[in-house]
Order: C-alpha cells, then structure tokens, then sequence
C-alpha cells in the first residue's frame, strides 16, 4: 500500500528545488526529489545520531541534509 499524505513547506524551497531539477537536466518531480532527499537524510542520522539532535535541539535543520541524488 502506498498510502500518501500533504506535509507543507515553503514555496520558495519547492520552486528551489524544482529549478535544481531543471538546472540539472532531470525531469523528475520535485515531489519524489523531496521524499528521496527525506528518506536519504533518515538513513543518514540513523548512521549519526548525535549530529541531527545537536540541529533540533537548536531548532534548526542544516541545509546540507538535502543531498539530492534525484530520481532519474
């Protein structure tokens, strides 16, 4: 089941990252970019969690979270 639901973000970070998208040639939606960029930083602090509590103790993210390797 691939049951789905709407998580708000800033529409300068949605146009952000569709005008990465496009800069890169990909033609990917910018919705599946996100959930790979939110799933790929999951696995990421799973590996470390001391450095994501140090940025949500403060009540920040660290725009180096989003590595986007797109979906192709």
């Amino acid at each position: 089941m691939n049951s789905q639901f709407s998580v708000p973000i800033p529409t300068d970070l949605y146009i952000r990252v569709e005008d990465f998208l496009r800069a890169q040639g990909n033609a990917s939606d910018p919705v599946a970019a996100i959930a790979l960029a939110v799933d790929r930083w999951i696995k990421q602090v799973q590996a470390k969690p001391m450095e994501v509590s140090k940025s949500a103790d403060a009540g920040q993210w660290n725009n180096d979270w989003i590595m986007f390797g797109s979906p192709q």
